[in-house]
């Protein structure tokens, strides 16, 4: 049946999991703070910049280094040109920017560069949130550590990449400042921007397809580490549900009652836009399977994915 076949299809999910954002999700969370912090003139300027930066993305997704270095450095001119080094504007831009050209020195083979990029970027987005309307700076930082962790595993910096990647669940899930972040503070109504959400389980996912790609099984305990604070809204409980189940199948106790009865509930939750737990589904039915997980009424596991 077509369920039982997508059981099998978290190693080709991992095969296309790409780094980073493009410039256009970006420009999304910045686009309500640029437009309530400058004049109509200088929001355009900025959206004629970006969309340069989208252009020099794009020929680095298209293994074109040396013209994606050239509209880089181009727009970095612009970029001066246009703006002060010490205004508001001149950081959104560089918001826009550090994502893009980090992601080229990546794909050059220049990880420490991409590294130090990243983190520039962070910095940058923290300047930045003392001014209204940057509620969402909150998840740019967190899509920054997402790259973050990401270019540390390549970098076979494990302790670093474990690090950063348990300070961005716990800064979504618990509102938990990342110790990367330092001086930042959480917006007051980041708990119920919904948007956090959405943004928990990208990182989840994509954490769960690069230990898959890099065959990462050692990794599984990572998980065991996730504390999750709050699970009275149905999507956290849902998180919780799975990370109770990685810990009992680390503790070799997945064949219990305890065990079925909270993956049943677990894969009976039902996906929707913003709340999507296929790859976490996917990823629990790959470990029960790896596991030889005997389960205790011995029924076949039914594909809610």
């Amino acid at each position: 049946m077509d369920g039982q076949k997508k059981n099998t299809n978290i190693s080709s999910q991992a095969s296309v999991n790409k780094y980073g954002v493009s410039g256009r999700g970006v420009f999304s969370l910045i686009k309500e703070l640029m437009e309530a912090n400058s004049t109509a003139s200088d929001v355009l300027i900025i959206k004629k910049l970006n969309a340069g930066i989208n252009d020099a993305f794009s020929l680095v997704k298209e293994k074109e280094f040396k013209m994606a270095e050239i509209a880089f450095d181009q727009i970095s001119v612009k970029i001066i040109d246009s703006f002060n080094q010490y205004s508001f504007q001149y950081y959104c831009c560089e918001l826009l920017y550090l994502p893009g050209y980090a992601y080229l020195e990546y794909k050059k083979g220049k990880k420490d560069e991409a590294i130090s990029l990243t983190r520039k970027s962070i910095e940058y987005a923290i300047i930045l949130q003392s001014y209204p309307s940057s509620d969402n700076i909150a998840l740019y930082i967190s899509q920054m550590l997402d790259n973050l962790a990401r270019l540390y595993l390549v970098c076979n910096e494990m302790d670093e990449w474990k690090e950063v990647v348990l300070e961005n669940i716990h800064f979504l899930a618990n509102g938990h400042c990342p110790a990367h972040c330092e001086n930042f503070i959480a917006p007051h109504n980041f708990n119920t921007n919904p948007l956090r959400y959405v943004m928990l389980t990208g990182v989840l996912n994509n954490t769960i397809l690069s230990i898959v790609k890099h065959k990462l099984t050692a990794a599984y305990k990572l998980f065991d580490s996730i504390a999750l604070e709050d699970a009275s809204q149905p999507l956290m409980a849902q998180i919780y549900n799975w990370v109770k189940l990685n810990r009992l199948l680390t503790q070799q106790k997945a064949g219990s009652e305890l065990f079925e009865t909270t993956l049943n509930e677990f894969l009976a939750y039902k996906n929707s836009e913003y709340s999507d737990l296929k790859i976490l589904k996917l990823f629990i039915k790959s470990r029960i399977s790896k596991e030889k997980v005997q389960l205790y009424s011995h029924r076949k596991l039914i594909a809610f994915v």
